[in-house]
């Protein structure tokens, strides 16, 4: 394999080997073999420092696996010219919702949180400029994880300054948004969101359809 390898940088460069070794991660992660992702993708990076999207194969791979601060890093890595007022761009908003997902295994809920104000603020900006159906579905999912993860936080804390009332109306719009009755995501929050509210009746109600759709 190294005589291959040797023959490869010579016709093709270092950038042709950090590829191959980038395949390698892509078939390891979607066996679900982390480790081996984790090392394919270390080797691709040896050859290739830049390559971002090796750097986000690995930080999927970490966080499968549990490694959750070195795949915290590895997002870092990927947003550190992010700035407050910049203005974002798809692949950003993912890495976003990418880091939220690793601070949330961490209970950095605060953290979670400042994120997704900014996803949201992100979709809803993007909804007003193009008011079609792929702006209304992700601008109504990013409301309703927003109030999923405000959920979990207060559950977590106890904290009342996670403002379960708030996230039960930003669940109630997000639903308005869909413009999708039966949809199991958005009415497990708002199920969960009711019952952090104290109205029991009616959470036990869409979170019971909520499973039924699971379960279909």
């Amino acid at each position: 394999m190294l005589a291959g390898l040797v023959v490869i940088v010579a016709l093709l460069g270092r950038e042709e080997v950090s590829r191959w070794y980038e395949a390698r991660a892509l078939n390891a992660i979607t066996d679900q073999r982390y480790d081996e992702a984790i090392e394919s993708a270390n080797k691709a990076l040896k050859w290739d420092a830049d390559n971002t999207g090796m750097i986000d194969i690995r930080a999927t791979a970490r966080m499968l696996s549990g490694q959750l601060e070195e795949s915290l890093a590895d997002f870092d890595r990927l947003l550190q010219d992010v700035d407050e007022d910049d203005q974002l761009d798809e692949r950003e908003i993912v890495r976003m919702a990418q880091k939220a997902q690793v601070l949330q295994l961490l209970r950095r809920h605060q953290e979670v949180l400042q994120l997704w104000n900014r996803i949201v603020e992100f979709r809803k900006n993007e909804y007003r400029l193009r008011d079609d159906d792929g702006s209304r579905y992700d601008y109504a999912m990013a409301l309703n994880n927003r109030a999923y993860m405000i959920a979990l936080a207060s559950v977590d804390t106890r904290d009342s300054k996670y403002d379960v009332a708030a996230a039960l109306e930003q669940s109630r719009l997000s639903i308005e948004l869909l413009q999708v009755e039966d949809d199991s995501a958005t009415l497990d929050t708002l199920g969960y969101l009711l019952l952090l509210n104290n109205q029991p009746k009616e959470a036990v109600i869409h979170l019971e359809r909520a499973v039924e759709l699971t379960a279909a």
